[in-house]
This record gives C-alpha cells, structure tokens and sequence, in this order.
C-alpha cells in the first residue's frame, strides 16, 4: 500500500513540477490576479441584473425568452445554471442583486459579479493556452508562442470586456478559434461542433461557417478531381453535421430565441447603430443619425452583400489555385477577412465586446505579421474607449459606491452626472456622442486597415 502511495506522489511532484516550471506559469499566474481584482466591477448598470434575473427565471423553470427578459441565445443559461444550481446547493445562498436607494435602481452585487466572471476566467485562459499552442504548431519559434500568450493575457480590451463589464464574447472567440484549429487538424465535426456551441452563445459563428463550408468544399487541387472532390463532400458533412447538432439539443430555446428576435430593436424601422465600431459611426451625430433612419432600409439589405462578397472571394481563391493547401496561417487570416468584412456589413453587429469573436485570430497572426500591429492597436484603443464613454467612465466604481466606505455615494454620483453633462465639442449632442463618434470612427479606420493588410498578406503568400 506504501509503495503505491509513494509511486503516485512521485508522480504529482513531477507533474507539479512541470506545471511550476512551465514558461507560461508565472506569466498565466499574473494574468489570474489581475482579472480576479476586476472582477467585482461593471462597467454598465444594466446588463449585471438582467443576467441575474435571466438566470433566477431560468433556474426556476421559466422561459427567459417568453417574459422577454433576455436577448441572448440560449448557451449562457444552458452553462451557467447547473453551476449555480451546485453554489445553492452548497449553501452558499447570496442575493444575485441589491436594490440601492441612492443610485434609485438595483446593481449587481460583487458576490454575483464574481461568481459570473469565475466560468469566463476558465474560457479567458484556454483562449490563451489554445493561442500558444496554435502559434506553437504552426511557427517553428521558441519565442513567438509565449509572445502571442502575454499579449492575449494582458490586452486591455480583453480585461475591460470580459471582467469589468463580464459580457461573455471570449466563449465565442474560444468556439471559433478552437473550430478553426480543429479544421486546420482535419477534424472536421468537432471543428463544425466547436462553430455551433459558439452560435448558441452568440450569433457570430454563423458568419464564419458560409465561407468555411465553401472552403472546405473547394480546397485541394484544381481541376476536375473527382475523387478529392468526394473527400470534401464528406468532410463539408461531418463539419455541418457538427454545427447543427447543438441546435438539435436546445431546439425549444432557440426557437423561443428567434421568435423573440423579431421584437428585437435593430429589427425596428428605429436605427439601433448610433454607437458602433463599423461604417455608421458617424449616426453618433444628429445628422448622421437622420441620414441612417432614412436609409435604413437599404442598410438591413447588406447581409446579402456579406454572403456576395465572400462567394466572390472564395471563387477568386480557388481560381488562383490558394485554397490548394489550407494551413494554419490561411485558415486564420480567412478567418480575420471574413470575421472583418461582417462586422463592417452587418448593421446589428454595433458594439464593441463583438471585436473578442475575432481577436484571438489576430493575436496567432500578428505575432508573425507585423502587419496587422496598428490594426491591433486601433480595435483595442477604440474598444476601451467605447466602453468607458458608453456607461461613463466612473460608472465601474459603482460597486465600490455601494458596498463599502472607500467612495461616497454623493461624490461618485456627482461625477457620474458631470460626465454626462460635459458640452459637446463634435457632435453637437453631447460630450458622451463625441466620444462614440470619435471611437467608431477609430475603430472603423482599424478594420479598414485589418481587411487591406488580410487581403495583401492573403496575396503575399499566393505568391
């Protein structure tokens, strides 16, 4: 009996040792800590107690959809709810969210905001370990993989989304990331699966998975090869097969989901676009705003231009023979075009936590292209921006406010409310829209540079 025990103890101390001597440990260690002291913060009033009330009404046997008290598909409370289930069955009964006199309205309370965040850390750093082991795979460099890891690890925009506001837009850039790996391994119905986990938590795989059918339709050599033509017919069915398969086992929610959607603002004649990273930055603006209501019918037709242009795109690929051999490094930059081109195209896709279904991609690429650096900068520069000049750039320290001495109530609000009373300087509304325009307008700029530098690398390589 001593004898094993001493043989499994040798083995964790060595496994122990690994871990400790791992060139990430220190690095993931800081990367833990810092997250963990932003997680009792938000960084918008509103979204923490919708959550906590979408996940109460789930928890009890309620339709969230039904009583319109989510706008989020169905994976969020397929996920969260048997981990909280478990937290109340411990006993660890805590109020998800605390009505507050002075602030007139109920916040979440910094109990909830961490235990919310808690699920997203775990996807935050596979996003992190599955970046290494991507750049590891495809770069023979000792020192890019760790690279790419610290600049996913500590990029500001990340921190911002994912712990001070906790949106959960890193599940979705995990699900495309980790799906294009698998497509790059060949393991096309878990590549296909890992898309279709990703849509249930938000709809942004969708817009990967028409171009990625018809990639993995096409590629290998051109001309009339049957036989590979046949792989490929297999392979596009095991990777739809994939993606459908979560849909099949959350049917009755999505289908509350979808006929939800049609109430949904950005569904309306009424433009929900006025503060966004894409084309229509400039709705910030009275004018721009009359300009995009007015034309708004037009503007919810580009979607059909999305699916245009990636057809054209793909056709010209395999024309040029490009789709010959699809390696790691085109799988991620295709990855990058289309994910760029749709969120340009599409008018719902508006705010700034959506850049996270696509940045884990830029992170593998720009590591070896340096190309992609100030688009890099830019996304994240406009993100933060936009973050902190949407619900105030104090509104973080609500939590602090409300729940202990450290920040008066009366001091924090009178900067909250002088914030939101700063004249304008651009847009004529006010000082909050100024920093929106300026915002999109810098982010606008990034994903114009991101798509060029995708498509005269794309062509780099063709060569």
């Amino acid at each position: 009996m001593s004898s094993h025990f001493n043989t499994l103890w040798t083995f964790l101390k060595i496994e122990i040792r690994k871990i400790y001597s791992h060139e990430l440990f220190w690095v993931a260690i800081i990367g833990v800590l810092l997250r963990f002291a932003l997680m009792p913060y938000f960084s918008t009033f509103s979204d923490p107690y919708f959550w906590a009330r979408s996940l109460i009404y789930f928890n009890n046997g309620y339709d969230p959809y039904a009583l319109h008290l989510s706008v989020y598909p169905p994976f969020i409370y397929l996920f969260y709810s048997p981990f909280y289930r478990i937290i109340d069955g411990l006993g660890f009964s805590f109020p998800y969210f605390q009505f507050i006199p002075e602030f007139e309205r109920s916040i979440g309370t910094p109990a909830f905001l961490i235990l919310w965040k808690l699920p997203l850390l775990c996807f935050d750093l596979l996003t992190g370990f599955l970046i290494y082991s991507f750049v590891k795979d495809w770069v023979n460099s000792p020192k890019l993989p760790k690279i790419a890891f610290v600049i996913w690890i500590f990029n500001p925009l990340n921190l911002v989304i994912t712990y001070m506001h906790g949106a959960w837009d890193v599940i979705v850039g995990f699900s495309i990331l980790l799906g294009i790996f698998l497509i790059y391994k060949g393991n096309y119905l878990t590549g296909g699966l890992s898309f279709g986990i990703g849509t249930l938590a938000k709809l942004a795989p969708i817009y990967l998975v028409i171009p990625f059918s018809l990639i993995i339709l096409l590629h290998g050599p051109k001309g009339p090869y049957f036989f590979q033509f046949r792989k490929n017919v297999v392979r596009l069915l095991k990777f739809l097969t994939g993606f459908i398969f979560p849909f099949l086992l959350s049917l009755p929610l999505i289908i509350s989901y979808v006929n939800l959607a049609s109430f949904l603002p950005f569904s309306s004649s009424d433009a929900f676009i006025w503060n966004n990273l894409n084309q229509w930055f400039f709705a910030a603006h009275p004018v721009g705003w009359q300009w995009v209501n007015s034309n708004l019918d037009v503007i919810q037709k580009l979607p059909f231009l999305y699916a245009a242009l990636c057809l054209l795109v793909i056709v010209s690929f395999y024309k040029y023979n490009w789709l010959f051999r699809l390696s790691g490094e085109k799988l991620l930059l295709l990855g990058v075009l289309f994910g760029g081109l749709s969120y340009i195209l599409y008018p719902s896709i508006i705010q700034s936590q959506y850049l996270l279904w696509y940045l884990p991609l830029l992170v593998c690429l720009l590591v070896v292209w340096k190309e992609f650096k100030s688009a890099f900068v830019l996304l994240s520069v406009a993100g933060i921006i936009y973050y902190f000049a949407s619900a105030g750039p104090v509104t973080p320290l609500a939590p602090l406010a409300a729940y202990s001495n450290l920040l008066a109530v009366n001091q924090y609000l009178a900067w909250f409310n002088g914030y939101f009373g700063l004249p304008s300087l651009i847009t004529g509304a006010s000082f909050q829209k100024d920093l929106l325009f300026v915002s999109g307008f810098i982010g606008f700029l990034g994903l114009l540079i991101l798509i060029y530098q995708g498509v005269k690398i794309t062509w780099k390589i063709n060569e």
